[in-house]
């Protein structure tokens, strides 16, 4: 039986081909390293295949086009990068921190990152933003806030959905500031 993949039938099976395919090549435990020598090595494993705006703009598509999240496709525990392959960011002990993605429901989905570390909140949102560009991510300045004590959330909408980051700033136990980030995407 030959199947018909037109219209949104395609555009759907397309996007789940390349979700999958961005977090096919992920371990859900990576490399432990004890060292600042093995972290350089374990950071040279990940790739742009992990890359935590091409998995957000693939959410994106889907819920625009109204496929559901199903959890066997879209969770995930691990290491995300950027464009070039490097992690986000590094935990306290120096190796690639690690996020957490959750298809909450067939329209909703998280993505947390797990450690405390050296995320810098404010570029990852313009960079996750500015790959939504293709599909003309607006603010919604009614729906931003921050409070005195560093906690912050910014909505932006795309065709179909919305996406909001929220970030709480949180002390480490040396007493610096770490960000602690959850990103949203919903219909």
């Amino acid at each position: 039986m030959k199947t018909d993949l037109t219209g949104v039938g395609r555009a759907s099976a397309i996007s789940t081909a390349m979700f999958l395919a961005i977090l096919s090549s992920c371990s859900s435990e990576g490399n432990k390293t004890k060292n600042d020598s093995d972290s350089v090595a374990a950071s040279a494993e990940f790739h742009a295949d992990n890359d935590i705006a091409m998995i957000v703009c693939s959410v994106a598509d889907a819920i625009s086009i109204g496929e559901p999240l199903d959890t066997l496709s879209y969770n995930f525990d691990g290491v995300l990068t950027d464009g070039q392959g490097r992690p986000i960011y590094a935990n306290l002990h120096g190796v690639p921190g690690k996020w957490d993605i959750d298809a909450v429901s067939d329209t909703s989905l998280t993505i947390r990152n797990v450690d405390l570390g050296d995320l810098v909140s404010d570029d990852l949102e313009s960079y996750i933003v500015t790959a939504l560009d293709a599909v003309n991510p607006t603010p919604v300045d009614s729906l931003a806030r921050t409070s005195d004590d560093g906690h912050s959330v910014r909505v932006y909408r795309f065709e179909g959905g919305r996406i909001r980051f929220e970030v709480h700033n949180v002390s480490t136990p040396s007493d610096e500031t770490a960000a602690m980030m959850i990103i949203s995407l919903s219909k």
